[in-house]
């Protein structure tokens, strides 16, 4: 509620596949029940990332809620298969980085395809986390396509990588965020 009267933005992180569910339902179930500005991380690491996405995608635009979705590949790949087999679950996370890649950029275009267009209007602003090339071109390709402003999307890296990178999406026009993350 104080999130709501300051309009501090909020964003919802996903650190392990074992609480996905749980993270998402609770970001729609908080956003459903309180106006803040909100934001999720989602991970294409995931084998769910399609669904995922699109999950969100039509949660947000029956609720007519616009919300930001910070798109990462996903961290913790080496964790992921060794606790799925500790638990006796089915490994949740793409084997190959290039499915991985594949499932980014399928998230991009189902994403960039809900990004609103309209004031008021329900749907996604996607939040690029990615220091792959390939990736970033991929998204500014889509945005164009569908004749969507430079400015539909921001690209989050971490500080201290890709400086090079950093400074030819600056020189595009693209909005950058740099992420310093803190902790273990």
């Amino acid at each position: 509620e104080e999130a709501g009267r300051s309009g501090t933005f909020i964003n919802f992180d996903m650190e392990q596949f074992e609480y996905k569910d749980l993270t998402l339902d609770l970001f729609m179930r908080c956003c459903d029940e309180i106006d803040f500005p909100a934001g999720l991380a989602m991970q294409s690491y995931l084998r769910s990332g399609d669904e995922d996405a699109k999950r969100i995608i039509e949660w947000s635009k029956r609720t007519n809620r616009c919300v930001t979705v910070r798109l990462v590949k996903g961290a913790y790949w080496d964790y992921e298969p060794i606790h799925a087999e500790e638990m006796g679950w089915p490994v949740p996370v793409w084997s190959r980085k290039v499915d991985t890649d594949a499932c980014f950029e399928r998230m991009v275009a189902l994403l960039i395809d809900s990004t609103p267009i309209q004031e008021g209007q329900g749907g996604v602003k996607l939040a690029l986390g990615s220091h792959n090339i390939r990736s970033i071109a991929t998204a500014i390709a889509l945005l164009e396509i569908r004749g969507l402003p430079i400015a539909a999307i921001e690209i989050q890296m971490l500080r201290g990588m890709a400086d090079e990178l950093k400074s030819a999406v600056l020189a595009q026009g693209l909005r950058l965020r740099e992420y310093v993350p803190v902790g273990e």
